[in-house]
């Protein structure tokens, strides 16, 4: 067993890292006897001229990744004299997960003969080769459009669960408020949504919205200056088509009050929260219209035209913000005039559209094929 060095192996999921080769020398072997019924016996031949191979393995210091395989005859003295077989990459996890594998059945009396093209490889089997060579995996699937369909989708999934379990498991929210040092809980939404944009693009409204910026939601739509203050949207939006309007989003948190106090018997009132909410959509779409014009256009430097023009023309707003599970009781029932008076109030309500998260979540559960439809 040598010293480590950086593994330059072409074939390499680690390239770089440190390597050691490992290798074992076994002399060739002769049948010396057979016993019948009780198979052949095998000795070592060791004086007759028997051939001395060598096996080297080239592995990685910290994992059970064999990046190459050689078996060669040795010539005097020591010396390497011909590569009888050498593998590298996947070939050689394949190598080695069937020298792992328990599961061989000598029962048969046939011999049993495996060939790739029949041959099914095991989830470990995989799980081997794919932590050997993520990349290359990652390539192959890159290649297939297929491939590439059921990955999105999965990825989308995971996105879902995760939102799911933002809603309602405090502890994973805490946590999650924890682990990214979020100054509040509507930051924890804003990184949400600003690293999974296409929640909002396909769950505000039948129209597709992307974003106006493909790196950041977020946007100030009026700059600071002596004459006011300046506005920002958490989420500057764009419809898609032959022409593309602006859409803003104000994004809350789920735990915001969607009502007050009951006003009168049956009839409540909007929540402080929410009305505050409203009228920050209605400035900030009124302001950024005086400071952008009828259109706003995205330039690149050195490119003379425009590259981007949205309309502003009437754009719409959105409120995400609460859910309606507020409305339902500890006993599981539905207190209806709190239904009746939240659903007038944004059904009047010209702009800006007010959803809940929870809404926001069933449309992306259909989105990827997740949801259910709850039955209780």
């Amino acid at each position: 067993m040598g010293e480590t060095f950086p593994d330059q192996s072409q074939a390499a999921r680690d390239f770089g890292a440190p390597a050691r080769i490992i290798y074992e020398d076994f002399v060739g072997m002769e049948q010396r006897d057979v016993q019948p019924g009780t198979g052949s016996i095998w000795e070592v031949g060791a004086d007759n001229g028997g051939v001395t191979y060598r096996v080297k393995l080239l592995t990685v210091r910290g994992t059970n990744a064999v990046d190459e395989i050689w078996i060669m005859t040795l010539g005097e003295g020591d010396k390497e004299h011909k590569t009888v077989l050498h593998l590298q990459g996947i070939p050689a996890a394949h190598l080695v997960a069937l020298m792992r594998n328990k599961s061989f059945d000598t029962s048969g009396a046939d011999m049993v003969r495996s060939t790739r093209t029949k041959t099914i490889p095991d989830s470990e089997s995989l799980v081997t080769a794919y932590d050997h060579d993520a990349e290359r995996f990652r390539a192959l699937i890159a290649g297939d459009a297929g491939a590439v369909d059921v990955v999105a989708v999965a990825h989308r999934r995971a996105v879902v669960t995760e939102f799911r379990a933002l809603l309602e498991d405090d502890e994973h929210f805490d946590s999650t408020l924890a682990l990214q040092k979020a100054k509040s809980t509507e930051g924890v939404w804003q990184n949400f949504f600003e690293s999974n944009p296409w929640l909002l693009g396909l769950g505000l409204s039948t129209q597709l919205f992307t974003g106006w910026d493909a790196d950041r939601l977020e946007q100030v739509v009026t700059g600071y200056s002596v004459a006011g203050p300046g506005k920002r949207t958490d989420a500057l939006l764009r419809t898609a088509g032959a022409a593309q309007f602006l859409v803003f989003a104000e994004i809350k948190h789920h735990k915001t009050d969607l009502l007050g106090k009951e006003y009168r018997s049956g009839c409540f009132s909007p929540s402080t929260e929410i009305s505050g909410a409203v009228a920050q959509a209605q400035g900030t779409v009124q302001l950024a219209q005086e400071h952008m014009g009828a259109i706003l256009r995205k330039t690149e430097e050195g490119v003379s035209q425009p590259v981007l023009d949205a309309y502003t023309y009437r754009p719409r707003s959105f409120v995400v913000a609460g859910r309606l599970d507020e409305f339902i009781g500890e006993a599981g029932g539905a207190h209806q005039g709190k239904i009746r008076s939240f659903e007038l109030f944004r059904r009047n309500l010209h702009e800006p559209e007010v959803i809940t998260f929870d809404e926001l979540l069933a449309r992306a559960e259909v989105v990827v094929g997740a949801y259910e439809k709850k039955t209780t």
